[in-house]
Order: C-alpha cells, then sequence, then structure tokens
C-alpha cells in the first residue's frame, strides 16, 4: 500500500475542509479505501475505547481482532483518517502507520523511521534505522496527543518482546492494534472481536462498485453470495471489482457460476479482478487461519466440512473429539473451566468465530461454516487421502451407532422448539439419506403452531407418499381451530378408513360451542362404542346451561366416580339461587378434593338468609383463615326485618369501633322509608365521610324503589350536605339522540369541573348514532382525568350491534376483564385469538396481550393454556389491582 503523509492528502487540496487545512497535522497513512462502507457499530466502539479520560502515565490503547480477511486493517485506517480528517484537535500530534508483520525488531525501525519526515525529524545520513525510530519514539510518546496504528501485530509472543515493546511509543500517543490473535498478553489492552460484514454492510460494500445492488435486505442473488462468502470482506471485495469491470455479467448469473463452480468460480474472478489491497487469495486466507489451528481444532473443522446437512450437532462433534482423545488421534490438557479437551476444542472455535450458531434451543444446539470455508476445507481433506478415508469412517461409525435409524431423527423433530426447527431437521435427515416415514411427519404436524401450518405438514406427508394413521389425523385434530374445522378431520378420518377412539371424540367435544353440540357428539361417542370418561364429563359440566343442569352432571360423574375439575365446580357457587343449593356445590368442591376459597365464602355468605346461616358462614369462614365479619354485618343489614332492628346493628358497628364503608350503608337504605330515616342514615354518611357514586347509589335504589322516588332520596342526601359523584345532568343525559351530543355534555360537566358518573359514560358509549372510530373513542376517553374502565362494556356492545367486531375487538384487548368482552371472545374466538397473539408477537412485553389470551382460553376451556398466560402476565402486572385479578384466576385454577 502506498503511503500518504499531510502534504499529499488528498483532501488538502482547494476543496478541503477548513479544519483540515488550518491544523495540517502530520500524517502517515495508506491510501483511504473509498469502497469501505459500514461498521458503524464497529467505529463507534473504537471512539469509545480510545476517547475515555485518560489517566497520568496510562496510554490509551485497543486492539482489533478477527481472523484473516474479515476486515481489521480496513476499519482501523478508515478510524485513523476520520481522526485525521474530522478530528483534529483530538490527535494534533499526528495519525501514523505501522505494519508489524514481521518479528524482526529492525522492520519495526525501518516503520517507525519513516515517519521521521511527516514529525519534522531530521535523520542521519546512515543505513540504521535505530537511532531515527528511537527519537520517533520519544517524540510522539512526550509530544501533543497522537494515535498510531500498529497493523498485524503476530501474537503475545511479539507484543511482549522486550526490545521489540521498548521500541513502541507510549504515553502520548494512544495505540490501535490489529491482529489475528485473540490476546496480546496484556491485560491493559483491551481486545475487540471483529466479526464479518452484516448483510447491509456487504450490500453497501458491493454497491459502491455497482450502482444496481439493492441496499435493502431482501432475498435475492446479492443475498445469496453475501451469505455463500459468510460476509467475508475479502471475498465480497473480489466479487465486488469483478462485477465491477464485467458490467454486463448479472449477480444472478453470478451467483449462478459460484453455486454450480464453488471456489473455482471465485479463483476465476480473483485471476480477472485481484483487489490491489490484498497480498493473500481468498483461500490462501482461509489457509492461513487453518494452518494456525491446533491438530483437534483442525480435525473439527474437518468433521464439520463432511457431516451431511448444513448444520451440526453440537454432540455430534463431541463425540467424534472425544474418540479421537480415547483413541490418542488428538491430545492436550484441558484448561481451567472446563470438562473435557473436546468441549474446550469446540469453545475455542465458537469463541473465534469460525464456527457459529445455526439452531440453539433447550433441547437442540447445531453449529455450521459458511460455504467458502467448507468448500476450502473439502479441497483441502482431499489432498490428504488417508486422513480423509479416516475421518470418512469415523463419521459413518457415528451415524450407524447413534442414527442409523430414523426413529432417531423422528425424535429430534419431536424434541424440536418449533416448526421452522423441525423442518430444518427434517431437511437434513433427508440431506443423510434417511427416509421420513409416517410417524416422523406426524412429530412434524405437531410443531405446527396454526391448523394452516397443520394442514400443509399434513398435505406434505401425503405428497410424500405416506398414509395417515390414526394417530396423525388425531394429531391434526388438536391443531383445529373452530368446531368446523374439526369435524372435517373427523370425517376425513373416518374416510380414510381410520376408527375414531376416545381422544378423537373428546378432542371434538372440547372444540364446540354450546351444550346442545356437545349432546350430539355424546350421541356419536356411544355409537362407536366409545367409553364416556371424566373428560367428557368436564367438557360437559362447562358448557352446562342452567344450574340444576350443572348439578345433574356431577351427580353422574359421582356415580361413575369421576372427579370434576374444581374450576367449573367453584364457578357453580355464584349460579346457586338459595343457601341450599351454594351448600351443595361447596359439599361437591371438597368431594372433588379442593377446598372453599374467598370468592366462594363470599358467594355462600350472600346466599345466607338467616342470623344462624350467616355465623355457619363466618365461623367456616375464619377457619380457613378468611375474616367476613364486616361483610357478614352488611349481609344482616340488607336482612334485618326493619329500619330500626338494621340501625341497631349499625349503632352496635360503631360501638365495636368499626369504620362504616359504603356497602354498610347499602344495607341501611334497603330498609329506610321516610325522609327521616334517609337523613338518619345522612347523618351518619356524613360522620363516616362515606361520598357515593351516583351509579353505584342508583342501582342499588333502584332494586326497592321506583325511579322516581330513588330520586327524590338523592335528592334528600344532597339537601342534607351529602356530595355524590357524578350527579350533575344525570336526567340530560340519556335523552341525548347521538354520540356527539352525549360527548359535549360529558365536556360540559368536565368544564365545570363535575366528574361524570359511570352511569353517565355508559350512556355516551351506548349512542348507536355518530360514533366514531374507536381509536378516536378511546384516545378522547383515555385523555380524561377519569376514565373508569366498566363503561367501555357498553362500548363494546355498541359496536358488535353495529357489526364492527375488530374494533370491538381492539377494545376488548386493552380491558379483558369486561363481561361484554368476555361473551365477545366467546362469540367470536378465532378473531379474539389472531389479535391476541398477534399484539403478543410483534411486542412480547405487552401490558394485556397475555391476559387477554388466558382469559381468552379460560373462556373456551383450555385451562392449561390459560395458566400459562396468566403466569407470564403476572410477571409484567405492575398495577396492584391487575395483580390481584390475575392471582385470583391463578387462584381458581388451582
Amino acid at each position: 500500500m502506498s503511503q500518504t503523509s499531510a502534504a499529499g492528502h488528498p483532501l488538502a487540496g482547494a476543496d478541503a475542509p477548513a479544519n483540515v487545512l488550518a491544523t495540517a497535522i502530520p500524517c502517515y497513512l495508506p491510501e483511504r479505501n473509498p469502497h469501505f462502507r459500514g461498521r458503524k457499530d464497529d467505529i463507534s466502539r473504537l471512539r469509545e475505547s480510545l476517547g475515555r479520560s485518560k489517566s497520568v502515565g496510562v496510554t490509551q490503547q485497543v486492539a482489533v481482532f478477527a481472523s484473516g480477511g474479515v476486515g481489521k486493517s480496513s476499519l482501523a485506517l478508515d478510524f485513523a483518517w476520520d481522526c485525521f480528517a474530522s478530528r483534529p484537535s483530538k490527535y494534533h500530534g499526528g495519525v501514523f502507520w505501522c505494519d508489524c508483520r514481521s518479528r524482526d525488531i529492525s522492520s519495526l525501525a525501518d516503520g517507525l523511521a519513516s515517519l521521521a519526515g511527516p514529525l519534522g525529524i531530521a535523520s542521519a545520513d546512515t543505513n540504521d534505522p535505530l537511532p531515527v525510530a528511537q527519537k520517533v519514539r520519544e517524540r510522539l510518546t512526550n509530544g501533543p496527543p497522537s494515535l498510531l496504528i500498529l497493523d498485524n501485530v503476530i501474537d503475545a509472543e511479539q507484543w511482549k518482546d522486550k526490545d521489540w515493546n521498548a521500541l513502541i511509543p507510549s504515553g502520548n500517543c494512544s495505540r490501535l492494534l490489529t491482529t489475528r490473535a485473540e490476546t496480546v498478553g496484556d491485560q491493559r489492552v483491551p481486545m475487540l472481536s471483529l466479526d464479518c460484514l452484516s448483510e447491509a454492510d456487504a450490500r453497501e460494500l458491493l454497491h459502491s462498485y455497482r450502482q444496481d445492488v439493492c441496499l435493502e435486505v431482501k432475498d435475492d442473488s446479492v443475498k445469496r453470495i453475501i451469505e455463500w462468502f459468510g460476509g467475508l470482506a475479502i471475498g465480497l471485495t473480489v466479487v465486488g471489482i469483478y462485477l465491477g469491470i464485467h458490467t454486463s455479467v448479472t449477480w444472478d448469473a453470478y451467483w449462478t457460476s459460484l453455486n454450480k463452480k464453488g471456489f473455482d468460480a471465485v479463483r476465476d474472478t480473483e485471476d480477472l479482478a485481484a483487489p490491489a489491497d490484498y497480498a493473500n487469495r481468498v483461500d490462501a486466507v482461509i489457509d492461513d487461519v487453518f494452518r494456525s489451528l491446533t491438530p483437534a481444532e483442525r480435525r473439527t473443522l474437518f468433521y464439520i466440512s463432511i457431516l451431511p446437512g448444513e448444520d451440526v450437532s453440537d454432540r455430534w462433534l463431541i463425540e467424534l473429539l472425544t474418540d479421537d482423545l480415547n483413541a490418542r488421534k488428538i491430545a492436550g490438557s484441558v484448561p481451567p473451566g472446563y470438562s473435557s479437551l473436546p468441549e474446550a476444542v469446540f469453545a475455542r472455535l465458537m469463541r473465534r468465530g469460525i464456527l457459529l450458531r445455526l439452531i440453539e434451543t433447550t433441547t437442540r444446539k447445531t453449529v455450521f461454516l459458511h460455504q467458502v470455508v467448507r468448500e476450502r476445507l473439502r479441497e483441502l481433506l482431499k489432498l490428504e487421502h488417508s486422513l480423509s478415508r479416516e475421518l470418512s469412517a469415523h463419521v459413518r461409525q457415528l451415524a450407524t451407532r447413534l442414527y442409523h435409524r430414523s426413529r432417531e431423527w423422528t425424535r429430534a423433530i419431536a424434541e424440536s422448539a418449533n416448526l421452522v426447527e423441525a423442518q430444518k431437521l427434517l431437511t437434513s435427515m433427508v440431506t443423510a439419506e434417511f427416509d421420513p416415514d409416517v410417524y416422523t411427519f406426524t412429530a412434524l404436524l405437531s410443531k405446527a403452531a396454526t391448523f394452516d401450518e397443520a394442514k400443509a405438514v399434513f398435505n406434505q406427508m401425503k405428497g410424500a407418499g405416506h398414509k395417515p394413521t390414526f394417530f396423525t389425523f388425531n394429531t391434526l385434530l388438536t391443531k383445529a381451530e373452530t368446531y368446523a374445522d374439526a369435524k372435517v378431520v373427523v370425517a376425513q378420518m373416518k374416510e380414510a378408513g381410520e376408527k375414531p377412539d376416545e381422544f378423537t371424540f373428546n378432542t371434538l367435544l372440547w372444540k364446540v360451542g354450546d351444550f346442545q353440540e356437545a349432546e350430539t357428539v355424546i350421541v356419536q361417542m356411544e355409537a362407536a362404542g366409545v367409553e364416556l370418561n371424566a373428560r367428557t364429563f368436564n367438557r360437559l359440566l362447562s358448557l352446562a346451561r342452567t344450574f340444576d343442569e350443572s348439578m345433574a352432571i356431577l351427580g353422574e360423574m359421582r356415580s361413575r366416580d369421576f372427579r370434576p375439575q374444581l374450576y367449573f365446580v367453584r364457578n357453580l357457587m355464584w349460579s346457586a339461587r338459595t343457601y341450599e343449593q351454594a351448600q351443595a356445590v361447596a359439599a361437591e368442591i371438597e368431594a372433588a378434593g379442593g377446598n372453599l376459597g374467598e370468592l366462594q365464602f363470599k358467594a355462600l355468605l350472600s346466599k345466607a338468609t338467616t342470623d344462624e346461616q350467616i355465623d355457619a358462614v363466618v365461623s367456616r369462614g375464619e377457619r380457613a383463615g378468611f375474616p367476613l365479619k364486616l361483610r357478614a354485618l352488611n349481609r344482616r343489614l340488607r336482612t334485618a326485618e326493619s329500619f330500626k332492628d338494621a340501625m341497631g346493628m349499625f349503632v352496635r358497628l360503631l360501638e365495636s369501633g368499626q369504620k362504616p364503608i359504603w356497602h354498610t350503608f347499602r344495607g341501611l337504605f334497603t330498609h329506610a322509608k321516610s325522609k327521616e330515616e334517609i337523613l338518619a342514615i345522612a347523618h351518619q354518611m356524613q360522620a363516616a365521610g362515606v361520598q357515593p357514586k351516583e351509579a353505584n347509589l342508583m342501582k342499588m335504589l333502584l332494586k326497592t324503589r321506583t325511579e322516581g322516588e330513588a330520586q327524590s332520596v338523592i335528592a334528600t342526601l344532597e339537601s342534607a350536605g351529602i356530595r355524590i359523584w357524578g350527579n350533575n345532568m344525570k336526567s340530560a343525559l340519556p335523552a341525548a339522540v347521538n354520540y356527539p351530543e352525549a360527548k359535549r355534555m360529558i365536556e360540559e360537566m368536565l368544564a365545570k369541573d363535575e366528574k361524570p358518573s359511570v352511569v353517565q359514560f355508559t350512556s355516551l358509549f351506548s349512542q348507536h348514532e355518530g360514533l366514531p372510530h374507536v381509536e378516536e373513542i378511546l384516545g378522547w376517553y383515555y385523555g380524561l382525568p377519569y376514565h373508569p374502565s366498566d363503561p367501555l362494556n357498553a362500548l363494546v356492545a355498541s359496536l358488535r350491534a353495529l357489526g364492527r367486531v375488530g374494533e370491538a375487538m381492539t377494545v376488548v384487548l386493552q380491558h379483558p376483564h369486561l363481561s361484554a368482552g368476555q361473551r365477545l371472545m366467546r362469540e367470536f374466538q378465532d378473531d379474539a385469538r389472531t389479535l391476541f397473539q398477534s399484539a403478543k408477537t410483534k411486542d412480547p412485553t405487552h401490558p394485556t396481550a397475555d391476559l387477554a389470551l388466558g382469559i381468552l382460553a379460560m373462556e373456551t376451556n383450555r385451562l392449561n393454556e390459560a395458566k400459562a398466560h396468566f403466569e407470564e402476565a403476572l410477571l409484567r402486572a405492575r398495577h396492584p389491582k391487575k395483580i390481584e385479578t390475575i392471582q385470583s384466576k391463578l387462584k381458581l385454577l388451582g
């Protein structure tokens, strides 16, 4: 490479930047590469490493290491030119380059002596460069801040050589090393690893030679060429120069030639367009790296080059090397921290970036070589006939010992993490000349995430000439997302002559959406001679339409010694109409091996009508660790015979030191008839500081009064000084003729500093006429200082009524706890699952996606799936109320 001093610097012409001309700092660098592209992150790392505050007596330095051909020197050179041209104040003592590829101290002295001219150091007329080199060292060490590039440092032995190291400038001279060594044996030198070019950077490099390269990452011939070379800078430079000269050759044509001829195509390219900046050919660079490896590392790479498939299992390589170690074909000590020499050999190749990961999961890990390296290794192995025969025989022994039957491949496919990985394994299986059978494809089918993917695999299997078995059909059936899809699979199963079994019918049963359809499946099940089991009855229990129907199913299960799922039985507690029915449910829960939780005790208490029943529930709840005294008192207030009795209970509550809450006053209002009684309650509410919401107050009053009587009670309370939230414009809002008018009334209330109630917001969202897009609605609503979620039930219902299901589902994703949303989920299961899963895929940390998926799974009776989603949601939940909601659902699932 030719060197350029400051005077001959290309920027030092008429159009040079002012800062360069003004500073005229010393410079001795190779000419700047006009085709250098990308590496922004790597350049940033260099700036950071050399830009930290300098401690007194400590030399700033960093080393970039990588295998040959990756582009270390190109990166260092561009960084140096950038420092010279754009940051002259940083290194106003100069920016310099010194080649260190020789261990001879005189070579280093020559390199440093060549810097004397740019530094203005007079040199004596002598053939000995050492005195001049020492003057250069002295100037750079003690002079203004400077930067010295030490290119191609060989290894730690060279760096630590006493004479060689003594001649290198330090002090005020920052040092940037490039080396192929992983370490230079000096902890004071940070080592920065350099990877091959990314696809984006590689495209920029090729674009600098040919403008017809698309810079956007896409699947084309350019991508395939980049992948073939593995992003190796020297290889891509060769291609860029060649195609820059031969503009009539298309990228498709070059890829066809490269794919067909392999390394011969690269050599032909080099013969016609060798890069001037590289001393070695591509294969010579790979050979140089290969020669630097230990015998064990070379054998490892040879094994990978001849093993079938694009990727190779870590386990295979470790086992092959272990065989070699036992046969004394490799030797060496085990480094600290490793359990064996083969593992250490493998780890070092990974660390150096020679081996790269293709698949890494909890069940399988594989590595691969870039095609350019694999091609050259095969050529090298052909030159050593005896070694080639030995390694090939060893690989065949391994295949016979571990993978002589396709069942091993099938098991690997069954253990894979997803369909993409499983398909790769299937491709490797075929490449290794193992024929997949129906069981292999069934294992592949089990990896499908959607019914469409499953059908594609099913058709792939039939296309390969395999007849599906009943097990294949059952696997496909589990992937069906609707009852209609499931019925089609069962019909295909019967047409193929396969008899549905218990698993088939139960899977079909869990796809149905209502009890009546479930009864049809039961009839088919019995006609086929398939016995009903606990799973069958649990599904019926989940679909039961009435309390009596549920209890009948439980009785049938009990007679057959089947245990019901506790989740379904616990939910029955709220469906009970009487205390006796609730007690019967409690008995069923205990018979099924469960315990009553807090929700069940609350439900049981809500059914109690006598003091004896209330006392029994409270006593039982306290033994189970659930305090219910205040709730029991509220219940007693509501069941009291008169206002006088209720007020007596209330007074005893105050005397016991307990503080009344809104629910306590609800019991008093149940019995209050006269204005005096209502005013007495108002007095107690003022004393307790209770301020009810209009929505809650109206809802409670309307259970025992007409609307006019309820409004009269509210007026009496207000006249007594009780502030009722959201009580203004209560009669005007429901009279609004459309959404815009109702919204205007809400905004008028807000302007007057009045807080709208839940009822008023519900009235707003119940308006169908003029209802805008949901994004506009929610944007406005969330911007309000007070936006409770309950009124959004009305919004979901309105959007559903207008046929705008997609918009309604958007609300449900944000608020999956809404009762209207859960009804929508049940009605449009596929739409809900698609939206919720898409939200999670786009943003794995989505605040409500897992909660929505969990509730959807519960609503469609996929309880294990629901539990997994709730556990994920709990990890991200921050709001106490949300955490409590998720925990209660997990508790229900047991």
